[in-house]
């Protein structure tokens, strides 16, 4: 039992941390994807009153900032940029990129999970003009993280 037990726990400790982080992973793709179809048709949440690290934006950007928030996790990080020249215009490419830091649930395997995240990126064409267009916005990376991923 003295020998089994820590074993058991370690691996019952490892499937929960890791579950999680999984989960977190495919929450974060999927709301990512949600933001960026309405990103590109010109629809987002009406709420622009989340705490954010970006510079001082536009209606749209908050609006879109504060979904992404709502949905992804309010530790979440957000980046929007327009990789074709001329910025919000139909046809062009829109790229949403969210950091969502993993944590450690049953301290386990702190050392393993905290300090890392999970990054996404999706990039697609916006399909309608807007009355005010998004800006290109972007938050601090998350601490020992960057935004190369999403280049």
């Amino acid at each position: 039992m003295a020998i089994v037990l820590p074993l058991v726990a370690g691996l019952l400790a490892g499937i929960i941390d890791f579950s999680l982080a999984l989960n977190d992973l495919q929450t974060t793709r999927q709301e990512t994807r949600e933001i960026t179809r309405d990103a590109v048709v010109g629809t987002s949440g009406n709420d622009t009153g989340c705490s954010h690290l970006a510079s001082p934006l536009n209606d749209s950007s908050i609006r879109l900032m504060c979904e992404t928030k709502s949905r992804v996790g309010t530790d979440a990080r957000v980046k929007v940029a327009f990789p074709d020249a001329g910025g919000y215009l139909v046809g062009n490419a829109v790229q949403v990129c969210v950091q969502l830091p993993y944590q450690s649930l049953t301290g386990f395997f702190t050392t393993i999970l905290d300090g890392n995240s999970a990054k996404v990126k999706v990039e697609s064409r916006i399909e309608v003009e807007m009355d005010t267009p998004l800006e290109p916005f972007q938050e601090p990376s998350l601490p020992g993280e960057s935004w190369g991923f999403c280049a």
